[in-house]
Formats: structure tokens, sequence, C-alpha cells
């Protein structure tokens, strides 16, 4: 009866060259590190749905509502009437730069 070969584990490589025939992998070549991988990843991730969102809303614009809200009445909106009791603005200005004291003054 033959004996299977015990099968290595990972931990257990001593060498690059046992890792390289278990897995064929070419450990002599530089890689970036993990973590760099894992943010230009997300990185390029993030930004393809921004373009998409992008895309979506230019091309599919918010569509404004074609009925009025109330059921279909149109509602009068009422406009304020502007009363002015009194010297209008510019002269009340006028009259507080020509006061010739600060007393003057405070009472405009």
């Amino acid at each position: 009866m033959e004996q299977k070969q015990k099968r290595i584990r990972k931990s257990e490589w001593h060498t690059a060259a046992e890792a390289n025939r278990a897995k064929e992998l070419d450990f002599e070549k530089p890689q970036r590190p993990l973590s760099s991988r894992r943010a230009s990843m997300l990185l390029t991730v993030v930004t393809c749905l921004l373009l998409l969102g992008f895309l979506i809303i230019f091309i599919f614009p918010p569509s404004k509502p074609t009925h009025p809200p109330n059921g279909g009445q149109a509602v009068a909106v009422p406009s304020p009437e502007i009363t002015c009791e009194g010297d209008l603005p510019r002269e009340v200005l006028k009259q507080f730069r020509d006061a010739p004291t600060v007393e003057e003054r405070r009472s405009y």
C-alpha cells in the first residue's frame, strides 16, 4: 500500500522555491502591498460609481410634477401690499448724513 505524501502547509514552507512549486507564484517579482492594492481598487470603484451617478443625473434629469399639488385646482397666491409711512429711505439717509450732531443722528 502506497502512502500519500503529506501536504505541506503554507506556514511550513521554508523557501521561496517551495512556495513557487506549490502555488506557481513568483515571489521574486516585487509586488505592491495589499493595502495599496485595496486602496487603488476602492478608489477605482468609487470613481466609477460617481461617474455613473453623474451620467444618470444628466441623462435622466429629475422631472417636475405636471399637476398641481392640491388635486387639480390652481391656488391663487396673494401678493403682499407694501405701504410706506413717513419719509422715503433715501430722504432719511440724507437727513442722517446732514445732521450736525450725534444726538440728531440718533433720532433718525
